[in-house]
């Protein structure tokens, strides 16, 4: 039940006071006590409308439902023809007692709405609502209504702040915000932290923009979600998603931090998560309504090599051997436009890629695989594509029902409509149709806005190299004259891209459905590569992307310029894609566009060796990039920080199959530790990172510097390669100076009480060459857990991917559907009498492992011990306790010390086989 107190708001020259009004939930009754809120300078610059008020409302313990009207006898706002949508219907859903919807819709139906079905996000779990987290409280006029945490009585979501406006072209919805730590908000090369601005989104080509806050700086994706951290404890978090698809202009003020939303088309509708542990654990909800993500293949995380301007064969036979002469293993090759006949989707030039020689090149060097690119359109004219695609209507089509008609490389062209149900079987002819010509394994998918050299439809004229000149000088798409405001600083939302009434099948416009462009492509795709070709873990590569694109592939961050400021930028772009829900992604190493240098490649390899995809890629019109072209120096760089990738490799391939499809791998440091709020902000929150919860990566970003300062958050944390303590948990101050030549690894430091397991990654070519020995080393930091009078206790925990063939799904579907998971657990125990060193490998009894050998044990953290301690009479080590299930058998275990924190178990050619062993004990 809702009992509200009408209380109508004021409105004066310093502000807005919002009213009382006390809501009953289940007997419970809250106060809701009235504040001030200022508005002395207006945060739209359309007109001020008028509010709405609750007519009728109807609660039930899961729904509550209202109709607002309008309160005044205005009929148009803003311009000519944009109706006021007088009478609204308010839905709030409560699904579980974390999770809540809120919609808001014109009273007859009018305005799209995503479907809540596959394969849009949507509640795939019943209704469970039993102890709910939060209150909804309403305000009935003028209507207002927000979203409370119960445990702290802090306040998420509150629309009072500014008036509501719901017409046919333009919406408005402001919400105060609790503090200013707020990230997401996609996609755009910006910092991770937003900060006060206004933020397109809008997906379009757009070339090496950076985003400092002004409209019309957004990217290739359509990501209207934020996660907001909150003043009641680093525990709790939210996420918002506003299930939209449609042209999009965020506004975040400040002082007080509120959030505004704008955009053309659609309903208002808002998903809101919240978490009482962590940042994480609310990223991992929102990530499971979205379907989760999916792992790639394992290949997919070697290193990838493309360029546009490899212009003929012998250009990819030319820099796999310089690749297999240097040491640096490479596992694939994305083919930019280069390989087609005259730029067109579908087609290979025979002359510079003959068919036959193309597929001898790929068969025979196998396991190295090729991702051709394919775009989202056709060549106009008499083709086979033309004729089938119009006839099965599977084109977009322009206001006037006709084949919509766009200029993208090879030409004019048609634009591939994937919103059509009959889109797969259409699709996967062509792509069948192409893969009889030579034998690909993934596909790239570019320019899937859709971009276009026009803006809108390109006008009728035969010269194509003045149709891009001429449409932008052309006038303002009519349809938009109905549009009192239009998000970025476009002329036209037409810009780069096809026209916003540009129809899709069932007459749905683009500018509604706009930003799933590019999603439908990846799905399509994927069922090609999936269903048809039987990858189980396909390879797609895109560009646009969406709510949900996690699901079907791994996302690159586009065209940027090989600079400084975009390498750091990069680190929060990939970091911004994890929170998005698409964490195999990665920047292209050494930027796109404009001439790089061999300092900025080389510190560009030692970030990018920890993309979760990581791949070397830029443009003909600058200078190549192979680590080759820099000479040994570069080449040297390349093959340490690559080498050093595919050791941890498998380790950093488990992170996906540990994590089930939800939550971060390549994360923002404050999503382990939030309470520390040096990370929240600029520059830690850009440029460091971590990849799980075990590893942080402090790079070099800036020119002429080989040291930098580093926040390390309060933990003991291990210098990885040379295993000292680094900085303890007790020090006061929490940065410190870091060293990084520019011939080594970026700094890695390994956190206390965790474990990671590495391979010897010598001689490495490929990912199958990890298959050949499945032995793993075991790198352990201890962590003080317990002190006693009697002794003390360090401890470490790790999880090891326990199959044999990571290479091979047949091995990996059982992580995929189920647990194949080894815990780890290592324990060193110091009494007066000596040190127990214990590993104990732990497995659930339903887990599904393959055997895998341990090599030796790297313990850091063993400082306060001595070398006497670890040996037996006669100065011998100690024997080496090795416990399995049937009986016990002993082997000397060889103690190297290596410094004051580092000691090494090794057994010599004599390996501990696992999960044959349990434990095994120095006493």
């Amino acid at each position: 039940m809702v009992d509200l107190v009408q209380n109508p708001r004021k409105t004066n020259s310093s502000g807005r006071q919002r009213f009382i009004a006390t809501v009953v939930f289940f007997g419970v009754v809250v106060l809701w006590i009235s504040i001030v809120i200022e508005a002395s300078k207006e945060i739209h610059a359309l007109p001020r409308p008028q509010d709405y008020a609750v007519e009728t409302l109807d609660v039930t313990p899961t729904r509550i439902v209202a109709t607002l009207s309008y309160l005044s006898n205005e009929t148009m706002y803003g311009a000519k023809g944009n109706e006021i949508y007088r009478k609204l219907k308010l839905t709030i859903d409560m699904h579980n007692d974390y999770e809540l919807r809120v919609r808001l819709t014109d009273e007859s139906g009018k305005g799209y709405e995503l479907p809540n079905e596959e394969p849009y996000p949507y509640e795939r779990t019943p209704v469970d609502v039993k102890n709910p987290t939060y209150d909804v409280r309403i305000v009935r006029n003028p209507f207002s209504f927000s979203v409370v945490r119960r445990a702290t009585n802090e306040t998420l979501f509150d629309s009072s702040a500014a008036p509501l406006i719901f017409s046919k072209n333009y919406m408005e919805l402001t919400t105060t915000l609790p503090t200013p730590y707020l990230y997401g908000l996609g996609e755009r090369t910006h910092s991770l932290h937003m900060k006060r601005g206004e933020y397109t989104i809008w997906a379009y080509d757009v070339y090496c923009a950076i985003d400092i806050g002004q409209p019309g700086k957004g990217a290739y994706g359509h990501q209207p979600v934020y996660l907001g951290l909150e003043k009641g404890g680093s525990q709790y978090s939210h996420v918002v998603l506003l299930r939209n698809l449609s042209p999009q202009e965020v506004v975040i003020h400040e002082r007080p931090s509120r959030l505004t939303y704008k955009l053309v088309a659609g309903i208002i509708d808002l998903k809101i998560f919240l978490s009482d542990e962590g940042p994480e654990k609310v990223l991992e909800r929102y990530h499971e309504y979205l379907g989760g993500w999916r792992p790639s293949a394992f290949w997919a995380m070697g290193n990838q090599q493309s360029r546009w301007g490899y212009k003929k064969l012998d250009d990819y036979k030319r820099v796999l051997a310089d690749f297999r002469r240097d040491g640096i293993p490479l596992d694939g090759f994305t083919l930019d436009i280069d390989y087609m006949d005259k730029m067109k989707t579908f087609t290979v030039d025979e002359v510079n890629f003959p068919p036959n020689e193309l597929t001898k090149f790929v068969t025979e060097n196998h396991p190295v695989r090729f991702a051709p690119i394919v775009g989202p359109v056709v060549k106009t004219g008499d083709s086979s594509w033309v004729r089938e695609g119009t006839e099965a209507n599977i084109f977009i089509r322009n206001g006037s029902g006709q084949l919509l008609q766009g200029l993208v490389w090879p030409g004019k062209v048609h634009f591939v409509d994937f919103f059509n149900p009959n889109i797969t079987k259409i699709w996967t002819k062509w792509l069948s149709q192409m893969r009889k010509i030579f034998p690909f394994t993934g596909v790239w998918l570019d320019m899937n806005e859709p971009a276009n050299f026009c803006a809108g439809e390109c006008p009728e004229y035969e010269d194509e190299r003045l149709l891009s000149m001429l449409s932008a000088g052309s006038k303002k798409n009519p349809f938009l004259a109905e549009f009192p405001f239009q998000p970025g600083d476009f002329t036209t939302l037409d810009y780069s891209t096809v026209s916003v009434n540009a129809k899709h099948y069932g007459d749905v416009l683009d500018v509604e459905v706009h930003g799933g462009n590019g999603y439908m492509q990846t799905r399509a795709t994927y069922h090609f590569l999936k269903e048809v070709m039987g990858e189980p873990l396909p390879f797609i590569l895109f560009r646009a992307n969406t709510f949900g694109s996690g699901r079907f592939g791994v996302h690159w961050l586009g065209d940027g310029a090989s600079n400084w400021l975009t390498l750091r930028l990069y680190t929060a772009g990939i970091m911004s894609s994890n929170i998005f829900g698409i964490p195999m992604s990665g920047g292209d190493i050494c930027g796109f566009s404009q001439d790089t240098t061999l300092e900025l490649c080389a510190r560009w390899y030692q970030v990018g060796a920890f993309y979760p995809y990581a791949r070397n890629h830029n443009t003909h019109w600058a200078r190549a990039q192979e680590p080759q072209t820099f000479g040994p120096k570069m080449v040297e760089v390349a093959k340490t920080t690559m080498l050093f990738r595919y050791s941890i490799l498998k380790w950093m391939y488990s992170l996906f199959f540990r994590a089930k499809g939800k939550g971060t791998i390549f994360r923002a440091v404050f999503l382990n530790f939030p309470g520390e709020e040096e990370l929240l902000t600029a520059p830690f929150v850009d440029d460091q990172f971590m990849l799980g919860e075990e590893l942080l990566i402090t790079p070099i970003v800036h020119s002429n510097i080989e040291v930098r300062q580093a926040y390390f958050p309060k933990t003991t944390w291990f210098e990885f390669h040379e295993g000292k303590r680094f900085i303890g948990e007790k020090e006061s101050n929490r940065k410190a100076t870091v060293q990084a030549p520019l011939n080594a690894t970026a700094p890695i430091f390994l956190r206390a009480g965790y474990i990671i397991y590495t391979q010897n990654a010598t001689n490495v070519q490929t990912t199958a060459d990890l298959e050949l020995d499945n032995t793993f080393a075991l790198h352990v930091a201890l962590q003080r857990l317990k002190e006693t009078s009697e002794f003390i206790e360090y401890g470490a925990y790790g999880r090891i991917m326990a199959v044999s063939n990571y290479s091979d799904y047949s091995h990996v579907r059982k992580c995929d559907e189920g647990d194949c998971i080894v815990k780890v657990f290592v324990n060193a125990t110091y009494r007066s009498d000596g040190v127990i060193l214990t590993v104990r490998f732990s497995m659930a009894n339903n887990a599904y492992y393959e055997p895998f050998r341990v090599s030796h044990v790297r313990v850091m953290g063993l400082d306060c011990f001595s070398k006497r301690q670890f040996r037996g009479a006669n100065r011998q080590p100690r024997r080496l306790q090795i416990a399995t299930a049937r009986d016990t058998s002993s082997l000397e275990a060889n103690i190297e010390w290596l410094n004051n924190d580092v000691v090494i178990l090794q057994w010599g050619r004599k390996h501990i086989s696992v999960p044959s062993v349990t434990d095994f004990i120095i006493s």
